[in-house]
């Protein structure tokens, strides 16, 4: 489905600058679909999460920089399938609304601007799983007398134990009143720990079995303290994996996650 006009084929070539010059009209051919972008994504963020932490930014910084790269993604992902839908209207493609897609996205339904936003405000964040897909998941996570409330002075997610339309809630600590300063500083102490066994690793040589050990806890405290907080409105459990693919490729290690 190419463009039939000049000046179309000039805005879709702008438009595809970050997907290897395919062009967005090609992609449901090519692709079936705009799902195989996130690939495009993942690998950025991941490269972008190594670059930061080699550079010493601190991990306030690196999150917000992950949400930057997530939703400029999702930005040209979002303006990708207005294309494709107003390819099929009879008023045809109207560049000025894909260029400018926020009041597009809200009105017509589309969520990719909240990829990567930090969320704000005094409330928790909940989030909704199906129950009918995670049906072992959900029930061992219903036991909350059993989960603790705190993990390194950083408030825990906690399972709302009642099923309302086949939706279990997930309420998520608030980031308000200086709790995201803390999990930034907890995040931090734990990425510091474990920098020499990076730069050990980096420069050829084995770590032992309880330097890796350390390692991989690390990692994981990290990933467990981010995937509790859930800091972007959407988009937090890939960025945490972008997190940390970043800290074992630093180490020279594949992550299989």
């Amino acid at each position: 489905m190419l463009a039939q006009n000049t000046e179309d084929n000039a805005e879709l070539i702008k438009l595809s600058n970050r997907y290897e010059n395919t062009l967005p009209s090609r992609i449901r051919g090519i692709f079936q679909g705009t799902n195989p972008l996130f690939v495009f994504a993942m690998k950025d963020m991941t490269d972008n999460t190594i670059k930061n932490l080699e550079k010493g930014r601190d991990m306030e910084t690196i999150v917000a920089e992950l949400g930057n790269e997530m939703n400029r993604y999702h930005e040209k992902i979002a303006q990708i399938k207005i294309f494709l839908n107003m390819r099929k209207s009879v008023a045809g493609v109207r560049w000025q609304e894909i260029k400018n897609s926020y009041n597009y996205q809200k009105l017509n339904g589309l969520q990719e601007f909240n990829f990567g936003r930090l969320r704000v405000g005094k409330s928790r964040y909940i989030s909704k799983v199906n129950s009918g897909n995670y049906k072992e998941y959900l029930a061992d996570l219903s036991h909350t007398f059993l989960r603790p409330k705190t993990y390194k002075g950083i408030n825990l997610s906690f399972p709302n134990p009642e099923i309302y339309f086949l939706d279990y809630k997930i309420y998520h600590p608030s980031l308000f009143n200086g709790m995201n300063i803390k999990l930034y500083q907890v995040m931090q102490k734990d990425f510091d720990e474990i920098k020499p066994l990076i730069n050990k690793s980096k420069e050829g040589h084995s770590l032992t079995f309880w330097e890796r050990r350390k390692l991989d806890n690390n990692i994981a405290d990290i990933s467990y303290l981010f995937s509790n907080a859930m800091p972007f409105i959407r988009g937090s459990s890939a960025a945490n994996l972008a997190l940390v693919y970043g800290l074992y490729q630093m180490a020279g290690i594949e992550a299989a996650l």
